[in-house]
């Protein structure tokens, strides 16, 4: 688009050697306008498709336009990009065009996934993931017949809509008949049903990644030297099969095979982390942003050592990306939970404020929580959040997790216990961090905490 290369799976806008991110939400908008360029939209139109099911003010829009320019470097009274039409809305004047074209060679990129319900999301994935793409680059240039069509089906993966997943399901399937062993193939089609899991009822989500699963495995045997396809396999043994022996091979056999690529790196070191191995976790992260120097404001880093119990280290690595560039979504909500580790919740309630400011919440949401501060701190706040039933993730998750983190922060041992119960049942992804989150602490002593553990097949640190 003009000078700038859009990847939404990253979040990212690329101009020669420069990066710059957007947030989750100015990202759909700026691809709704693209997909309506030199139309006029209504502001109506732009609240109703972006901030669906939600009361916000137009403010909201306004401050989403105002990222994107910023983000682009284009100019309200000169603009290249966007432009203001005062009375009736917005309009994108600069068309975009889609790249790469399927027979054109690319650099062998991976994007970074947007965590998905993480993170995607892992606390991580308390980023990435609520809508985790899990998306890495397989395969390489196009070399025959099949490899060109899973290359066209690979790239409609990039888009995440429905019809376009259809379409790259049916390039897969073709890519097979010209080549029966292309693995990569297989797995695009495993990529398919994980995609569709992510936005599916937890009953309709597991026989979709079951099949996935036989799929990956599949691949795996037709590829046994295909990085992407360990990668895969290796999270989700980690995340939803909770193998994590096999999950751990995995991610070494990945590494082995393509250590150059970030993101291999990157997912290893959540894994290292879930499992208490903070000094390998870090290691690995510390390989990822040497590899991808770009993503060095995700604070990645201040969350290891926050779990590692340091949260001073961690405060201080927030600090530095503070420096550097303005904070988004995630700087707020890994602040929030390193500041209340630090016992500073004056400060960790700013950023509460800050996420839902973010987040779409409205004027008078925000000014009725101000007023829970004011009467009982933090403490307060939770245990109103609960009341009110806010579910979205301000900092400690989606509920029903966030649920069970604002409890403990109430003193409310019992009901902390029975949200996680039924995180547990949800298969709350965050969840994994649980034994070396230095939150749940008070909760270490009881024994239905112990069970969930067992549940999840972890063990507390000193185990």
């Amino acid at each position: 688009m003009g000078e700038w290369q859009v990847c939404p799976t990253q979040n990212s806008l690329t101009r020669g050697n420069e990066t710059r991110q957007l947030e989750h939400t100015p990202m759909q908008l700026l691809l709704f306008l693209a997909q309506h360029a030199n139309q006029t939209l209504s502001k109506e139109q732009l609240l109703a498709h972006i901030w669906t099911g939600k009361v916000v003010s137009e403010e909201v829009l306004t401050v989403a336009i105002s990222n994107i320019r910023k983000a682009l470097g284009d100019s309200a009274r000169t603009p290249k990009y966007i432009k203001t039409l005062p009375g009736k809305g917005y309009c994108l004047i600069c068309p975009p065009t889609a790249l790469p074209s399927a027979n054109t060679p690319v650099e062998k990129k991976r994007p970074l996934w947007h965590f998905a319900p993480l993170l995607l999301l892992v606390p991580l994935l308390w980023w990435f993931w609520p809508n985790m793409a899990q998306l890495t680059v397989a395969g390489a240039v196009p070399s025959s017949a099949g490899q060109d069509l899973y290359n066209q089906g690979r790239f409609l993966l990039f888009s995440q809509e429905d019809n376009h997943l259809l379409r790259a399901d049916s390039l897969f399937d073709q890519a097979l008949q010209q080549d029966p062993q292309l693995g990569s193939a297989l797995w695009g089609k495993a990529m398919v049903l994980l995609l569709k899991a992510e936005n599916t009822s937890l009953e309709q989500a597991a026989p979709l990644r079951n099949q996935a699963m036989q799929l990956l495995e599949e691949a795996e045997q037709r590829e046994s030297d295909n990085a992407a396809v360990q990668l895969q396999l290796g999270w989700q043994y980690f995340t939803h099969q909770r193998d994590f022996r096999l999950a751990r091979q995995k991610f070494e056999r990945a590494i082995e095979l393509d250590g150059r690529d970030p993101i291999q790196h990157f997912l290893y070191a959540q894994f290292l982390m879930a499992m208490g191995e903070n000094d390998a976790a870090l290691l690995a992260t510390r390989r990822y942003i040497d590899l991808a120097p770009q993503y060095y404001a995700v604070p990645v880093v201040a969350w290891i050592y926050n779990t590692a119990r340091q949260p001073q280290q961690a405060l201080s690595e927030l600090e530095k990306i503070a420096a550097l560039t303005e904070p988004d979504l995630s700087f707020h909500h890994s602040a929030i939970k390193i500041l209340e580790n630090l016992g500073q919740d004056q400060r960790a309630f700013h950023h509460v404020l800050q996420s839902m400011q973010l987040s779409g919440f409205t004027a008078e949401q925000i000014s009725q929580t101000r007023a829970q501060f004011t009467a009982g701190g933090l403490t307060q706040v939770y245990a109103w959040f609960i009341e009110q039933k806010i579910s979205d993730n301000l900092g400690h998750y989606a509920a029903p997790l966030a649920y069970a983190r604002y409890a403990i922060k109430a003193n409310q041992p019992e009901q902390a216990i029975k949200w996680l119960q039924q995180a547990q049942q949800a298969r709350q992804i965050e969840l994994l961090w649980m034994a070396v989150d230095p939150y749940y602490d008070p909760l270490r002593l009881h024994p239905d905490f112990h069970l969930i553990l067992n549940q999840l097949g972890l063990k507390p640190p000193s185990q």
